[in-house]
């Protein structure tokens, strides 16, 4: 966990020094965005937990087959500044933050020593995440009032795992492990493409495409109570390497 702190803030002590030394040496220009758009993803992954027995937990999200649809708002800070002294390409670099709405990861879980003797529960958790990135836009600028455009972006995400509950209609079944929520710092990193246009002077309209991995997505370890009797820990937790996040964004840009 301290190496992953110690290499995102290297990253944006990089962006810092970077867009200082451009703009040193490059007439620039400061530039403020803000975006809105939907957010596309599958939230939890297939998961088999094998405790002491052996006892084994499957868990089959939804999410398998069905993706979710969340609003995603952002604001990015920065400057613009020519590419490499290059005319008609210009870059645009800096600071952007980005949140989404929850995700919800659902699904089926099957438990027990196999499959003549599964319980069967419907469980649910939510994933909310936040991105923290250096993000850099190369710009085409030969086409008049549009500007189509290629960006990366490489930083932080932040990704919070919480609520988790478990149901079941069955009325012998065993009890269920509950997890607990889980805040999960991850490297970051993006790319896209779309077309700004200018709309009037000093503003710019803008739409495009981005695909993000928000990194991992994982719970707290579990525990095991009955009503509200403490049983035991359940030294296990739900995992998720990779989020990919697909947006389809809109974007207003102020060019001082």
């Amino acid at each position: 966990m301290m190496q992953s702190y110690k290499r995102i803030l290297i990253i944006f002590l990089g962006t810092i020094l970077n867009t200082a030394v451009f703009a040193a040496n490059l007439p620039f220009t400061p530039v403020f965005s803000l975006t809105v758009g939907d957010a596309m993803a599958q939230p939890g992954t297939t998961q088999t937990i094998t405790d002491t027995g052996p006892y084994t937990y499957n868990y089959i999200p939804n999410s398998s087959t069905d993706s979710q649809t969340r609003i995603l708002g952002g604001a990015f800070i920065g400057v613009a500044l020519p590419f490499a002294g290059v005319s008609p390409w210009s870059v645009q670099t800096g600071l952007a933050y980005y949140q989404i709405a929850p995700f919800t990861a659902s699904g089926d879980l099957q438990q027990g020593y196999g499959p003549s003797s599964y319980d069967n529960y419907s469980y649910h958790y939510h994933i909310s995440s936040q991105q923290l990135v250096e993000e850099t836009k190369l710009l085409g600028d030969g086409y008049g009032r549009y500007h189509p455009y290629f960006l990366v972006d490489v930083g932080a995400a932040f990704n919070n795992v919480n609520d988790y509950q478990a149901v079941t209609s069955q009325t012998s079944a065993d009890i269920s492990p509950l997890y607990s929520g889980h805040h999960n710092t991850a490297f970051s990193y993006g790319a896209g493409l779309g077309l700004d246009v200018d709309v009037i002077n000093h503003l710019r309209a803008g739409f495009g495409y981005r695909l993000a991995d928000l990194g991992t997505a994982n719970s707290g370890t579990g525990s095991k109570t009955y009503g509200s009797y403490y049983v035991g820990a359940f030294p296990y937790n739900l995992k998720q390497s990779h989020l990919y996040v697909q947006t389809i964004v809109a974007q207003l840009s102020y060019l001082l």
